[in-house]
């Protein structure tokens, strides 16, 4: 490990664990604060994993800095970050929301399609509602922190 990223690693450290933010939550505060950038390309993000256990011991950090503005210390980034912590969790989380409601629909097409083959139309008014429910999981009041997702009718 070179003597930059050791030194990164340690201010990061020194971070409050409830301050620390996930890989794509920095990811999505560096987006706000640099409008138009790229992870991987203007810069990379990264963070220390415990080898046993795999959970997050350090909060993210950057690892690499291409952008010609002077890349910001890990205190500075802190404290810019900061103000954009709760809208990155959430937009985090949302997408994350999305992702597994797109898995869930997906995986009911199946369902649906043999409903409609069978002409089951008691089974095809319950999947087509499923369907309509997980479409509308981000209409629901607390969305994505307290989402109620619908039972699967098969």
């Amino acid at each position: 490990m070179d003597a930059k990223l050791k030194q990164k690693l340690d201010a990061s450290a020194l971070i409050p664990n409830a301050d620390w933010l996930t890989h794509d939550e920095m990811i999505e505060a560096l987006q706000r604060l640099y409008p138009g950038t790229q992870h991987g390309k203007d810069y990379t993000v990264g963070m220390m994993l415990c080898p046993d256990r795999g959970h997050q011991t350090t909060s993210a950090l950057i690892v690499k800095w291409n952008l010609p503005d002077p890349e910001p210390t890990p205190e500075a980034l802190h404290a810019q970050v900061k103000p954009h912590a709760a809208t990155a969790r959430t937009a985090v989380k949302a997408r994350y929301a999305r992702a597994e409601r797109d898995h869930l629909l997906k995986e009911s097409d199946g369902h649906a399609t043999r409903a409609m083959e069978e002409g089951d139309t008691a089974k095809q008014r319950n999947v087509t509602a499923y369907r309509q429910n997980l479409r509308d999981l981000p209409l629901q009041i607390g969305f994505p922190h307290n989402i109620v997702w619908p039972k699967a009718p098969f």
